[in-house]
């Protein structure tokens, strides 16, 4: 990573696993993007899927904020192109979560 503009830098991570994964298992991890409701951070809310128990095994939150790296790390607005990028990831998981509940 650039010591140089703004970029993400992970705040806080919460897992809570549900159901215990053992080897041999394949898990997948799903996240999605919360609606951003702060100028300078962004939340994914996320699962891991046990493939063998078919079952959610944890759930994940994630707190991303971003920083300018160029002037030693303090907070920083998300750049508007990547909101920009946001609003487009939104809009699709909103017309994929029908989709998804059917699986």
């Amino acid at each position: 990573m650039s010591d140089q503009g703004v970029g993400p830098i992970i705040r806080s991570v919460e897992l809570a696993w549900r159901y215990p994964v053992r080897f041999p298992d394949t898990i997948t991890v799903v996240h999605k993007l919360e609606p951003v409701t702060e100028k300078d951070r962004f939340i994914l809310k996320g699962v891991v899927v046990s493939h063998k128990a078919k079952k959610v095994a944890a759930r994940i939150s994630e707190t991303i904020v971003t920083v300018d790296y160029s002037k030693g790390g303090t907070k920083a607005p998300i750049p508007e192109y990547i909101l920009k990028v946001f609003d487009k990831i939104l809009v699709r998981q909103k017309e994929e979560a029908p989709n998804l509940a059917s699986q």
